[in-house]
């Protein structure tokens, strides 16, 4: 497995996108559109976190959001 990284990651994006190469261009997107996604997911947890009734936010609305970002 390997670890990855936010710097890395729009490093990458800045790379792929200096072509016009569909499939880097491809690739550059995807990757952006997952940052957005994830991050997107990581916003709804933390106010599900501070204002849901239970005080927590439960595991199955956080796979449910993750499959939404991965199959976007």
């Amino acid at each position: 497995m390997v670890n990855t990284y936010d710097e890395m990651n729009q490093k990458i994006v800045e790379l792929l996108e200096m072509t016009d190469q569909p499939m880097n261009l491809y690739a550059a997107q995807r990757i952006k559109n997952l940052e957005a996604g994830l991050l997107k997911v990581a916003i709804e947890c933390n106010c599900r976190a501070e204002h849901g009734a239970d005080g927590g936010v439960h595991l199955l609305a956080i796979e449910a959001m993750l499959k939404q970002v991965l199959h976007a």
